[in-house]
């Protein structure tokens, strides 16, 4: 842990302390100091504690994803559901053949952001991250968009037909080395 994180760390539980009513560096109980008593300050001091956290949060660091990859021999395993299918459950079958658990596995995230990349799929929204849809490639690789319902409400949802499938079968390795580390 950085210097930075023992130092918030001790301002909140000195903080902490003093809400408690007990001096943070000798632990005796402060008694009746009038600004303690005061709801406002504790209300203060319960914030400035709420806000240490927050900021001891955003400082960590953050666990390195672990790459995914799959081998050939993985990749044959494969065995999609029937039908059209939508980015889930590809994920899930894939993912499923992979032996060695300490492996990354695969993610819709990561699938879709390899599909983009290859011109496969594109992205649409404000921030061109939002939601992933359909590009007028998409249909040479058996990638289509069908209406779904999700709680009550209507969207175009990409599937993968068996074609696509196959797509992805022959090309998922050279499509993740590509895009690996980006």
């Amino acid at each position: 842990m950085n210097n930075e994180l023992v130092t918030l760390r001790q301002a909140r539980d000195a903080i902490n302390h003093l809400v408690q009513g007990v001096d943070p560096y000798t632990g005796e109980v402060l008694g009746e100091v009038a600004f303690m008593q005061n709801p406002k300050m504790i209300r203060t001091f319960a914030f400035m504690s709420d806000v240490l956290t927050a900021s001891m949060e955003r400082r960590r660091p953050k666990k390195a994803r672990i790459p995914f990859y799959i081998t050939e021999e993985e990749l044959e395993r494969v065995e999609f559901p029937e039908g059209d299918i939508g980015v889930l459950q590809i994920v899930k079958a894939i993912n499923a053949s992979i032996q060695d658990e300490a492996r990354g596995k695969l993610t819709a995230a990561l699938l879709n952001k390899s599909l983009k990349k290859a011109g496969v799929l594109s992205a649409a929204g404000e921030d061109e991250q939002y939601r992933t849809v359909v590009n007028e490639r998409s249909a040479e690789f058996g990638i289509k968009a069908i209406e779904s319902t999700y709680r009550d409400e209507k969207y175009m949802q990409v599937v993968y037909s068996d074609q696509a499938k196959k797509y992805l079968k022959d090309n998922l390795i050279e499509l993740m080395e590509q895009d690996q580390g980006n």
